[in-house]
């Protein structure tokens, strides 16, 4: 029973930095961006000066949905803060 779960572990677990993911989503509160490290509250406030790409995908008639940020301009935005 061990060797199948560590087998399909093995199948479902590849390198993150392979292929860079299109979108993320906003860590929870009081957590951390596991790509970027950072906190909500900065990821937020790059999103409010413009910098940072958002998408929000919901259920239609739903009030509530995900909000998915652009990774590659959350990169970009990173890099001219820290040029």
């Amino acid at each position: 029973m061990n060797s199948n779960l560590s087998r399909q572990k093995a199948q479902t677990s590849a390198p993150s930095n392979l292929f860079p993911p299109a979108y993320v989503r906003l860590p929870r509160p009081g957590g951390k961006c596991p790509h970027t490290g950072l906190t909500r509250t900065a990821i937020y406030t790059l999103l409010n000066s413009g910098k940072v790409e958002s998408r929000t995908v919901k259920q239609p008639g739903c009030k509530r949905g995900i909000r998915l940020i652009s990774y590659p301009s959350l990169i970009a935005a990173i890099e001219a803060v820290a040029a």
